[in-house]
């Protein structure tokens, strides 16, 4: 019986594999991290329109 010899694209197949994984991790926190900031943004818009409504019913 012959073994199969050890193909090069073995090797790169793994690192693919390591990569994608890395990029998914890096992915989930770019979501949290976009989350994040919408909430950010959301409060900001959000008390400038109330500062403009008490501004503007105390007039």
């Amino acid at each position: 019986m012959q073994s199969a010899a050890p193909s090069p694209n073995g090797d790169a197949s793994f690192a693919c594999l390591q990569r994608f994984r890395r990029l998914a991790k890096n992915d989930e926190r770019l979501s949290a991290t976009v989350a994040g900031l919408h909430l950010v943004a959301f409060s900001i818009l959000m008390l400038v329109r109330m500062v403009k409504m008490l501004l503007d019913g105390s007039a």
